[in-house]
Formats: structure tokens, sequence, C-alpha cells
């Protein structure tokens, strides 16, 4: 499978189905990347609150993953947000020096383009990398 790069590439994609951003002492916050702005949920199967990642980002576009894979993922799983457009999609997270932070990623294609290709794409925190996402496999990060 070939990484993607360039204004060519289908997308970008960050199909994050999650992100958590965990500050020690603070609690965690649980975003559900796609989720339509403003919206958010407790998902039954694990008791974490959800909310829109829209408070972090400004570009990418939303969708759903195929209906017919709904079944087989928890809510959180369900919405994308994708990157058609850019090099680059950031995240815009304020952090406090001196503090530490877990970011867990959890990166789901789910066919949502109705392409069935599962895309590779580069992610990184701050100018520095972190890893390769290839979303065929079953992806699950954290740093």
């Amino acid at each position: 499978m070939e990484k993607s790069h360039g204004l060519s590439m289908v997308a970008l994609i960050v199909t994050f189905a999650m992100i958590y951003i965990v500050q020690a002492q603070q609690g965690f916050i649980s975003l559900d990347c796609g989720l339509f702005p403003d919206e958010q949920y407790t998902e039954f199967a694990t008791g974490l609150q959800y909310s829109s990642d829209s408070n972090f980002i400004q570009t990418g576009k939303i969708s759903r993953i195929q209906r017919s894979l709904e079944e087989n993922h928890l809510k959180p799983q369900r919405t994308v947000r994708y990157f058609p457009e850019g090099m680059r999609n950031c995240y815009n997270i304020t952090v406090k020096q001196g503090t530490n932070y877990l970011i867990r990623v959890r990166a789901i294609y789910g066919n949502y383009d109705g392409l069935n290709h599962y895309p590779m794409f580069d992610l990184y925190i701050g100018p520095n990398y972190w890893v390769t996402i290839d979303t065929q496999k079953n992806v699950r990060k954290e740093i």
C-alpha cells in the first residue's frame, strides 16, 4: 500500500473515531471526530461522555461510516472527520507547560466514501512526526 501525499490525495483522512486527551489531575475529554458541532452524548458501553471535535479544528468534512458496518462499532467510531484538501490539518489543543498529557487515537476508515480504499496518513504532534496510520489495520495509538 502506498502512502498518499500532496493535493492529489483523496483525503488526508483523520478518521479518528475518537481522540482522548488526558490531562493529569484535571480529568479527560473524549472527542468524537465528525460529530456535529455542540453535540455530545454518553456512550452506553463505556460510560464515557463524548463531545464534538469541532471546537478543536477549523477544517475537514464530516461523514459516517458505511451503514452496514455500524453494528460492529461503538457510537464514537461511527462518525469520521476527513480532509480532502490541504497538506496538513491541525487540531488545536491548548496545553500548559510542565503538565503531562496522554493522547489516544483510534482511526477507523469504515468505507465512509464508498471507495473501499484504506488510506494511510502521518500524524504529527506539533512539528514532530509521531506515527503513520494504516487504516486497514485496527489502529489504536497513544503517546
